[in-house]
Parts: C-alpha cells; sequence; structure tokens
C-alpha cells in the first residue's frame, strides 16, 4: 500500500522534472531566462572540493561519525 503511494507521488513530482529535461525545445522562460551569478557557483565548488577530500581520505570524517554510528548502533541495540 504505501509503496504503491510512494510511487504514484514520485511520479507526480518527477514526471514535470523529466518532461522538462528532455523537451527538445526549451520553454519560453528558459529561453528568455539570465546568466548564473558567480556567487552561486562557490558553494557549488566548495562542496565538490569536499566530496573529493573525504573520498580520497575518509578517516578525516571519523570524528564526527564514528559518535554517531555508536549512538545509532546503542540506540537499536547493535
Amino acid at each position: 500500500m504505501f509503496a504503491a503511494l510512494n510511487s504514484v507521488l514520485s511520479l507526480a513530482y518527477y514526471a514535470p522534472l523529466v518532461n522538462a529535461m528532455y523537451r527538445l525545445k526549451p520553454s519560453p522562460r528558459v529561453e528568455k531566462g539570465s546568466r548564473m551569478p558567480v556567487l552561486i557557483g562557490v558553494p557549488l565548488v566548495l562542496l565538490t572540493v569536499a566530496l573529493i577530500v573525504f573520498g580520497v581520505w575518509p578517516s578525516l570524517a571519523a570524528g564526527l561519525t564514528a559518535p554517531a554510528s555508536q549512538a545509532l548502533l546503542a540506540a537499536f541495540g547493535g
């Protein structure tokens, strides 16, 4: 029951996005849009660098993830 409801809600959410992505001609709203400001790209670059750093050296996050995992294991009897 819940899986079916989730599927319907997901379809309702993603269908317009998929339609917009695969449309052959951009919508008028997109055609008259303006360029993205440079400051919007700054968080993207910072998050990309963080993703690469933690991907190469995952032990850097051990100080945060170890206590969280211990708390979860204690809460669920692991």
